[in-house]
C-alpha cells in the first residue's frame, strides 16, 4: 500500500510557516470568534487579492449606495495590517458591522 501523500495546501501552509512570520489581531473583548473568521477569510488567496485590491474610493453603484464602502474598506484596513504582519484592530470593522458598543 503506497504511502498517504500529504494535500498541496498542508504543504504551501507548512512552507509559509518556515518563511514567515504571521501577524494577529488584537482581541476587542469577546470577538475571538470573529478574529477566528478573519483570519481564515485572510489565508484565501483569491478573497485577499480581491479586499486589498478594492478602489480606495467606491464607484459605480458601490458609490450610490454610499452604505456598503465602509465596511468593506474596514475589512481592507485590518487585511493590511495582517499582510503587512503587524497586529490588526477589529474595532473600526465592527463599528462599521454596527456590531460594537
Amino acid at each position: 500500500m503506497a504511502a498517504a501523500r500529504p494535500c498541496k495546501l498542508l504543504l504551501a501552509l507548512a512552507a509559509a510557516t518556515h518563511a514567515t512570520t504571521w501577524g494577529g489581531l488584537r482581541n476587542q473583548g469577546n470577538t475571538c470568534y470573529l478574529n477566528s473568521l478573519l483570519q481564515t477569510l485572510f489565508h484565501v488567496p483569491a478573497l485577499r487579492s480581491d479586499v486589498l485590491g478594492r478602489p480606495a474610493e467606491p464607484r459605480g453603484l458601490m458609490k450610490r449606495l454610499r452604505t456598503a464602502p465602509r465596511p468593506a474598506r474596514a475589512l481592507a484596513d485590518v487585511f493590511k495590517r495582517l499582510a503587512q504582519n503587524a497586529t490588526a484592530q477589529t474595532r473600526g470593522l465592527t463599528r462599521a458591522l454596527g456590531v460594537s458598543g
